[in-house]
């Protein structure tokens, strides 16, 4: 071969070498990522962000995965694979992918988070309640935190990650969804009606209560149904919306106006015509450590319903609405727990507990909200008791029921229920200065 052959060869082979170099630094997500080093030397990378209910995290070149197939083995080796990682949210959510590098194992490691928060530029705090596992390879790993409130109004956004026995670190991300508001609200004053039927909803106030570790906000209600006060006969459901687009229970006060936005479900409380009740005629109630099961099912709407156990105070394992382990309460335990885990394939359900009142697991598919299925128990003076839902997974629901100490037998009731759907434009109460 001609030697300015070997040197034209030489060339080209040199060239697109350089050229994948710089394609996979700059496609690269890792290579321009936020970086922070914790005080244990890891470091906390910021490797993307992305909004809405179908996310997909790139990590490598898509461009080099196109032609990855068409190089040489030993250039394949060398550019190595690209990570896709796909996420549903049944909301609009942004999440924030990040991963953490450990320079003294030269590997990626789990993140043992503690507690994860974003700040606005008031100083308000939103705790971000949801975050784990994204993805990972051979030679790489990242995770993923799922941010609720957004500060939309400014172009910039402080993310504060803790991981255990670490101090916060504090990152200044770029918003994307900063924009003007076109048309702000218009706000309504207090008390405010709203009319359904013979039935009026007033919102009287809406209270804040302002902490460095966040806000929290109680919205007061008085319900007239044909006159008379039956505000006990309703449990609101209430969420706070802002012009920007964020919505939760704790929105910046500093906003000119919220929606409060309120499905009015009835309450335990409230009277119910008899053809619109499934009741279980009647179950003992078991003694702390103890288990009862039930054996009964049935169609309500839309949901299959079926009561698996009640269970007295102690602490429990179930296992597929099996009863593994059963031990008394104790008066020494210092609180309650719930641990809830599933298999990916939603094929197994594992609950574990520990409660100061009885405790009611019950299967239940096709539920688009747990409103939607009020839950009480009646004893046999006719005095009615509340079942409160405290947690679910893999169609596995739990209710807490506080039953009087001198209750031995009580029928379980089951109601479909509709809400009274209202909006109210408010101006947000504010901290005192």
């Amino acid at each position: 071969m001609r030697t300015w052959i070997k040197v034209v060869l030489a060339f080209v082979t040199l060239s697109f070498l350089g050229f994948l170099a710089v394609t996979f630094f700059w496609a690269n997500p890792q290579q321009r990522s936020l970086r922070l080093t914790r005080a244990d030397g890891v470091i906390v990378a910021i490797e993307g962000m992305s909004y809405g209910t179908n996310h997909v995290f790139q990590h490598g070149s898509k461009l080099l995965a196109r032609i990855q197939k068409h190089v040489p083995n030993a250039i394949q080796k060398w550019i190595g694979s690209p990570l896709q990682v796909t996420e549903h949210t049944s909301e609009p959510k942004l999440i924030i992918w990040y991963s953490l590098f450990d320079p003294a194992t030269a590997s990626y490691v789990n993140p043992n988070q503690d507690h994860f928060e974003i700040a606005d530029e008031h100083g308000c705090v939103f705790e971000i309640h949801n975050y784990g596992g994204g993805g990972s390879m051979p030679t790489f790993s990242v995770h993923k935190a799922y941010v609720d409130v957004v500060p939309r109004r400014q172009k910039t956004f402080t993310f504060h990650p803790k991981f255990a026995n670490t101090p916060a670190l504090e990152f200044t991300l770029p918003n994307p969804f900063y924009s003007p508001v076109k048309q702000e609200w218009n706000t309504e004053p207090l008390p405010a009606l709203r009319t359904f039927g013979k039935t009026n909803f007033t919102l009287t106030n809406v209270k804040g209560y302002f902490h460095k570790s966040g806000n929290s906000f109680e919205s007061k209600f008085n319900i007239l149904c044909d006159g008379s006060d039956r505000t006990d006969w309703f449990s609101p459901s209430v969420k706070y919306i802002d012009a920007t687009g964020n919505s939760g229970q704790s929105l910046c006060p500093y906003e000119p106006a919220w929606k409060v936005h309120v499905d009015f479900y009835h309450s335990y409380r409230a009277p119910f015509p008899e053809e619109a009740i499934w009741c279980i005629s009647t179950v003992e109630a078991p003694d702390s450590g103890k288990v009862v099961p039930i054996i009964a099912e049935t169609r309500i709407g839309k949901a299959h319903i079926r009561p698996l156990a009640l269970c007295g105070p102690g602490d429990y394992r179930f296992s597929n609405g099996v009863n593994i382990a059963a031990t008394p309460w104790q008066p020494s335990w210092a609180g309650e727990m719930l641990s809830i885990s599933s298999s990916g394939t939603g094929t197994l359900t594992e609950f574990q507990f520990r409660k100061k009142h009885h405790t009611l697991l019950m299967q239940i598919e096709d539920l688009d909200a747990f409103e939607e299925l009020l839950v009480r128990a009646k004893d046999e003076t006719g005095h009615f008791f509340g079942a409160a839902f405290r947690g679910g997974g893999g169609h596995m629901y739990q209710y807490e029921l506080e039953l009087s100490t001198n209750c031995h037998r009580i029928r379980l009731q089951f109601i479909q229920q509709e809400p009274f759907r209202a909006e109210y434009v408010i101006a947000p109460p504010r901290p005192s200065k």
